[in-house]
């Protein structure tokens, strides 16, 4: 074999190898994003060694620990890679993701060193990359909901979410409606929400967001028309969970729907890792009541694990004495 053929197989052979590497790394990063947790760890042990411990793998570790509520081994992780990389813009995110949560959990005397750190990778961020979606909505969520003395800014809330309206209608639609929820403008909210849903039609997050005001209203009709559209143009597995656990609750509210609402709680509870396993088999065991099919009420309230809830708790132990007190 000339000099120049094995010159060219090995060059072939890198990049065919660089591409794997790459593939695994992007089934790691879409596992993630489709909430599939045990896939994105399983997915990462099997990365090389050299992209594992790349900026690019050190950072789909702290993403995965971040899932799995591991907030502070995180956030100490990412601490000296943006010192490596600091124009990395998903790792001043993902960095700045981590402070706010530690503010949140922090005690009284870290919370705002914590905020500080967040709110300084987050704007870092923008300056790389000012129409960064993930940032915009985590400087919005800070300025809406945060005190005055810790950097809170509810009209730099409001500007951010006019800024990510020009380029992501329906996001910055969704956004600002939150914005003027929390300026008390409710009038304007509710505008700007009925005209981004003639805008963006298919927008599940929008239509989500309306029905959640309907159920607020008790206006259970509207409600279900809302999350059944939502359902239908549902872009990913958390927000068709997401839309599949309201209809059973609407259902349970206003005792309409039961048998679909009962296929409803099936799909939910077929989707990998979703948010409802416990809230979901508590509304699927109200359905069977609502449904007359005490049997299956009472052995699916047996699968319902309380223990860390006492909102669950106190809806099991109200379930069940309506069971008792039918069966007699």
């Amino acid at each position: 074999m000339t000099g120049f053929k094995r010159l060219l197989i090995s060059g072939s052979l890198a990049v065919l190898m660089t591409q794997a590497a790459m593939a695994s790394q992007s089934t790691v990063d879409a596992a993630l994003k489709a909430g599939k947790l045990t896939q994105a760890i399983n997915e990462y042990k099997s990365l090389e060694s050299r992209d594992s411990q790349s900026i690019t793998g050190q950072l789909l570790w702290a993403r995965i620990l971040l899932a799995q509520d591991k907030t502070e081994k995180a956030y100490d992780l990412m601490e000296p890679l943006i010192k490596q990389a600091p124009n990395n813009v998903d790792l001043q995110f993902r960095f700045g993701q981590s402070a706010m949560i530690m503010a949140q959990k922090a005690s009284i005397f870290s919370k705002l060193g914590y905020a500080k750190d967040g709110v300084k990778a987050w704007e870092a961020a923008l300056k790389i990359d000012a129409n960064h979606k993930d940032t915009l909505n985590g400087l919005i969520g800070f300025h809406r909901f945060a005190p005055g003395m810790a950097g809170g800014d509810i009209d730099q809330a409001l500007e951010y979410a006019k800024h990510l309206q020009k380029i992501d209608g329906a996001a910055g639609t969704a956004s600002l409606v939150g914005v003027y929820q929390s300026m008390d403008k409710k009038n304007l909210a509710l505008q700007e929400l009925n005209e981004g849903i003639k805008r963006y039609s298919d927008s599940s997050r929008l239509l989500f967001i309306r029905a959640m005001k309907h159920i607020n209203d008790e206006e259970w009709n509207l409600a279900h028309k809302d999350l059944t559209d939502a359902l239908t143009h549902a872009a990913d597995d958390m927000e068709k969970s997401n839309a599949l656990y309201q209809l059973a609750k609407v259902a349970v509210k206003s005792g309409k729907n039961v048998k679909q609402a009962i296929d409803h709680v099936t799909q939910l509870m077929s989707i990998e890792e979703h948010r409802y396993p416990q809230w979901g088999n508590l509304r699927l065991a109200q359905l069977y009541v609502a449904d007359d099919d005490l049997l299956k009420a009472n052995s699916t309230l047996k699968l319902v694990d309380d223990s860390d809830d006492d909102d669950l708790e106190d809806e099991v132990k109200r379930l069940k004495k309506r069971i008792k007190k039918l069966s007699k």
